[in-house]
C-alpha cells in the first residue's frame, strides 16, 4: 500500500480564495492510482489535478478528517478498463470534505466522482460541494456522484452511502445508471442547494435509496425514477420527493407489490402500470392515515393502469391531480387517471382494484373500465373533478368511460357532476351476463352501442336499469337486445324516479331524435318474452312485443 504516493509540498502560500491553499502540508495528485493507496488526514489537503483513474484492482482509501480539493474540470474515475474501488472512511467527528480548489468558484467547477467498475465502494460521512461540471465530449450527464456510464450497459457498480451530503453543485447529486445500485444499509443522503436535482435511478433502486437525509434549496427537489419494471416488492417511503419520469411497470414471477404509504407524495410525468404481462399489485394509502397525493411533476401525467394480470390492489384516501393527459395534443389519445383493463377474451380473472375515498382532478377522463375491468367490492366515495390544462384541450373528458365487457355496476355512489361532460360514456358495451346499471346521478351516454345478448353472452343475460337511470344516445348508436343470443332488458323505474331513453341532442322542440326506432328495431331480433317496455306511446318509443309486459318505467 502506498500512503499519499504523490508530490508533497511544504507550505505553499496562495492568494485567498484561489490557487493552492496554504497549510502545513499538501499533496498534489496527477497520476493514475494502480496500487492500493491511502490519502491521509495528515497529508491534507489532497489536490486533484486533471482526470485521475483508479484501476488495476486498486483501492483508494480516504481517511477520516481528510480534505480533497479538485482543480477546475478535475475528476476521479474508478475503472473502467480494470476494477477500482473507493473507501471514504469519514466519521461523525471527522468527516471527509471534497470541494473545489477555488473556494470562490461557482457550482460545477470540478467534475465528479465516477464509479465505473463492478465493485463495491463506500462513502461514510462525506461532504461534496462545487461538483457537476460537464466534461468535454462526455457521455455522463452533469452529476456529482455517477455510478456507471449510461452508454456502457456492463458498468454496474455498488455504492454504500452513509451520511453523505452533496451541496452547491450542478445537475444531479447522484445518478445510478444500468444495474448500479445502493448497497443494503445505505442511509442519510442529504442534498442542498443543487442547481439541478437530487438523484436519478431506475425505479427498482428506490428500495435501497438512503433514507433519513434532508433536501433543501435545490432547483428540483426530485428523486427521479426512470423507465423500469419492478420485479420485487418496494415501498416509496414518505419524505422522499419521488418523481416518476416515464412508465413504471409492476409485475413479475414474485408477484411484486408497490406500496405508497399514508402521507406520501409522488410527482409524475409518466404512468404506473400494474400487471401488464405478469402478476403485480399496487397499494396506496390506508383507511386511518393521511392522504396520499399523486400530482404532476410539470403540467400533466398519464395515470395508473391496472391491467389484465393485476393481483388484489387498493387505493385509499388518495388525491390524483392533473392526470389523464391527452397525448400528442389529440383527444383521441386520452388517458384516464385510473384505468382498469381486463383480458379482452375473458380468459383471465377480471382486475378489480378497490378504490376508497379517492379524489380525481382529471385533465380528461377520471376513471376508465374496459374489457371486463371493474372496481372491487368495498369501493366507495369517489369524487371526479374536471380541471383545465395549459393547452385548453384538457378538462373536457367525461368522469367515467366504460367499454366492451366492463360494467358500471361496480361503480359506487359518488360525485360525478364536476366535469365539463357530466356523462358516463358507454363505448361498444357488451352485457355478457346478468347485470344492472345503477343511477349514479348523471346520464349514461351510449357511443356506438350497448349489446345485451351477443357472442360473449352467458345464460341469456338480463340487463336491469335501476330507477332514475337515463340512457342518452349519440347519432347512429343502438341498444342491441338479443342480437346473437337471447337477451333481456328490464327498466324498473318508479313514479318518483323515471327511467329515460333519449337522444343526447335535442330537436328544435326539445324532443328526442329517432332514438325510439333504433331500440325497437333490435328488440325484434330475439324475443325472450321478458323485455319490459312501456305499454303505451311515450315520446317516440312504443311497446312492440305482442306479449304482455310489466310496465314499470317511462321512456322519453
Amino acid at each position: 500500500m502506498r500512503v499519499a504516493a504523490a508530490v508533497a509540498v511544504v507550505i505553499v502560500l496562495a492568494a485567498p480564495g484561489c490557487g493552492d491553499p496554504s497549510g502545513p502540508r499538501q499533496t498534489i495528485h496527477t497520476q493514475p492510482v494502480v496500487t492500493d493507496e491511502t490519502w491521509t488526514r495528515a497529508g491534507s489537503p489532497h489536490i486533484v489535478r486533471g482526470h485521475l483513474f483508479i484501476s488495476s484492482d486498486a483501492t483508494l482509501t480516504i481517511e477520516a478528517g481528510a480534505t480533497v480539493l479538485f482543480d477546475t474540470l478535475s475528476l476521479l474515475t474508478f475503472g473502467p478498463t480494470a476494477p477500482g474501488t473507493l473507501r471514504a472512511l469519514g466519521t461523525s467527528a471527522e468527516p471527509i470534505t471534497m470541494r473545489s480548489l477555488d473556494s470562490t468558484a461557482a457550482p460545477g467547477s470540478w467534475v465528479r466522482l465516477e464509479l465505473r467498475s463492478n465493485t463495491a465502494s463506500e462513502m461514510h460521512y462525506v461532504e461534496l460541494s462545487g461538483c457537476g461540471s460537464q466534461y468535454f465530449l462526455d457521455s455522463f450527464p452533469a452529476v456529482c456522484i455517477g455510478l456507471g456510464n449510461p452508454l456502457k450497459a456492463n458498468e454496474s457498480p455498488t455504492l454504500l452511502i452513509d451520511h453523505v451530503t452533496v451541496r452547491d453543485g450542478r445537475g444531479g447529486a447522484v445518478i445510478l445508471s444500468n444495474d448500479s445500485h445502493f448497497a443494503p444499509g445505505s442511509t442519510h443522503l442529504s442534498v442542498v442547494n443543487m442547481r439541478g436535482y437530487i438523484a436519478q435511478m431506475r425505479a427498482r433502486e428506490s428500495a435501497t435509496f438512503p433514507l433519513g437525509g434532508g433536501f433543501a434549496g435545490n432547483d428540483y427537489d426530485e428523486v427521479r425514477l426512470t423507465l423500469d419494471t419492478l420485479r420485487d416488492s418496494a415501498m416509496w417511503a414518505p419524505g422522499v420527493p419521488w418523481t416518476v419520469m416515464d412508465k413504471v411497470v409492476i409485475e413479475g414471477p414474485k408477484q411484486p407489490v408497490l406500496t405508497l404509504p399514508p402521507g406520501d407524495t409522488v410527482r409524475l410525468r409518466g404512468s404506473i402500470v400494474v400487471g401488464l404481462n405478469a402478476p403485480g399489485g399496487l397499494r396506496i394509502g390506508s383507511e386511518s392515515g393521511p392522504n396520499v397525493f399523486l400530482r404532476a411533476a410539470d403540467t400533466s401525467w398519464l395515470g395508473i393502469d391496472f391491467s389484465r394480470y393485476s393481483i388484489p390492489s387498493s387505493i385509499t384516501n388518495a388525491v390524483l391531480s392533473d392526470c389523464g393527459r391527452v397525448e400528442n395534443s389529440n383527444p383521441t389519445f386520452a388517458y384516464a387517471c385510473i384505468s382498469v383493463t381486463g383480458d379482452y377474451y375473458g380468459i383471465l380473472p377480471d382486475p378489480a382494484p378497490v378504490l376508497r375515498h379517492v379524489t380525481f382532478n382529471a385533465l380528461n377522463v377520471g376513471l376508465g373500465l374496459v374489457s371486463g375491468g371493474r372496481l372491487g367490492a368495498g369501493s366507495t366515495d369517489l369524487t371526479i373533478n374536471g380541471v383545465s390544462g395549459p393547452s385548453h384541450l384538457f378538462g373536457s373528458g367525461p368522469p367515467i368511460t366504460i367499454g366492451l365487457r366492463s360494467s358500471p355496476s361496480s361503480i359506487p355512489p359518488g360525485d360525478y357532476t364536476r366535469t365539463l361532460r357530466d356523462e358516463i360514456w358507454l363505448i361498444e358495451l357488451s352485457v355478457p351476463h346478468d347485470d344492472s346499471f345503477p343511477n349514479l346521478g348523471v346520464p349514461y351516454l351510449v357511443l356506438n352501442g350497448v349489446s345485451v345478448g351477443d357472442t360473449f353472452a352467458v345464460n341469456n343475460p338480463t340487463l336491469t336499469l335501476m330507477p332514475g337511470t337515463t340512457l342518452a344516445f349519440t347519432a347512429g348508436s343502438h341498444l342491441w337486445v338479443g342480437w346473437d343470443r337471447p337477451g333481456t332488458v328490464r327498466a324498473v323505474g318508479t313514479a318518483a324516479q323515471h327511467d329515460a331513453f333519449r337522444s343526447r341532442h335535442r330537436g328544435p322542440r326539445g324532443r328526442g331524435r329517432s332514438v325510439g326506432r333504433r331500440i325497437v328495431s333490435v328488440l325484434h331480433r330475439y324475443r325472450t318474452g321478458n323485455s319490459q317496455l312501456a305499454d303505451q306511446q311515450l315520446g317516440r318509443v312504443r311497446r312492440h312485443h305482442r306479449e304482455p309486459a310489466a310496465v314499470v318505467n317511462r321512456f322519453h
